[in-house]
């Protein structure tokens, strides 16, 4: 496989170091160039005609934005990735507006770089970090895929993806371990969610991930019948509880991150791919929450790539 070619730029010498030293160790990426600021970096992006540019926006002589709008026209097929310490939504959305594909807060470059070379490289959307989703990086009609740095990142955005199905009449199913549908659970209680009555009624349903997904597996590989009934059982269920007939329901699931994790990659991007059949199918909104040290662990990249792309958006938090 031909390594994804990319041209660094960054003026700050030694960060600029830490990023190249961290690309080498990955397989099937090459850094092909280095820019210090916006002029250089247009010139070495037309000149190397990489594959991604991690580009920071406070350059010197042409700042990262204006430089990425020149590069946009100049080279069209590169992928565009921001490296920044700015943070706030407006910035944000001033790069994506630029011709970003991503954009990756330098706090958390050790957590999210390869996630989001992966991801922007696959075609999909990354944001970064503690930034806020704004209304261009809202989670709806989508098959989401968040890369989470613990528990509590969990259980935050969690909550927030249920919470908004809940109160635009919709309903959400959750499919965790024990330990994470306690934990929301308790926040959803916590954040005034009547969690007994939608229960009940069955706009909230929480089933243990293992439990339910581990008999459809057949030699390590999801059975595409017994999964497909699984899933549609719990479905119709939701489809029919919800108060609007237009309300969308909430999915989140944890199965392909522990399959993921116990090694079984193959299964979890099989998984993956008929994720976003079913959103165009259903009124239905998919999230698939991913530690970020497990994938972590999947070195040659493939991993990362097939997982990436099987969604059609990717975050970080």
């Amino acid at each position: 496989m031909t390594p994804s070619r990319i041209l660094l730029v960054e003026d700050f010498q030694p960060y600029r170091r830490l990023v190249r030293v961290a690309l080498e160790q990955r397989a099937g990426l090459r850094v092909v160039g280095e820019a210090v600021d916006g002029i250089d970096a247009v010139r070495k992006a037309q000149e190397l005609q990489p594959d991604l540019i991690l580009i920071d926006i406070g350059l010197p002589k042409l700042n990262g934005i204006a430089a990425a709008l020149h590069i946009c026209s100049l080279v069209p097929n590169a992928k565009l990735l921001f490296v920044s310490l700015e943070s706030s939504d407006a910035i944000v959305r001033e790069a994506f507006r630029a011709g970003a594909h991503g954009y990756l807060h330098k706090f958390r470059t050790q957590l999210d770089m390869i996630p989001a070379i992966e991801a922007v490289l696959a075609g999909k959307r990354f944001v970064s970090g503690d930034l806020e989703y704004g209304d261009d990086t809202k989670l709806v009609g989508q098959h989401g895929l968040l890369f989470y740095s613990d528990d509590m990142a969990f259980v935050e955005i969690a909550t927030r993806f249920v919470g908004n199905a809940l109160k635009a009449d919709g309903a959400a199913i959750v499919f965790a371990t024990r330990s994470h549908r306690e934990s929301l659970l308790q926040r959803l209680k916590e954040g005034a969610f009547d969690i007994d009555h939608a229960i009940q009624h069955d706009t909230y349903i929480s089933l243990d991930v293992v439990e339910t997904f581990s008999k459809s597996l057949s030699k390590g590989m999801p059975d595409e019948a017994r999964n497909t009934e699984v899933m549609n059982r719990v479905l119709q269920r939701s489809l029919k509880a919800r108060r609007s007939e237009h309300a969308r329901i909430a999915m989140l699931s944890e199965w392909c991150a522990l399959l993921c994790a116990e090694g079984n990659s193959p299964a979890a991007i099989h998984v993956e791919s008929s994720g976003t059949d079913l959103v165009q199918k259903s009124a239905l909104d998919i999230l698939c929450p991913y530690p970020v040290t497990t994938l972590h662990r999947h070195n040659d990249g493939h991993t990362f790539k097939s997982i990436c792309a099987a969604h059609t958006a990717v975050f970080s938090r």
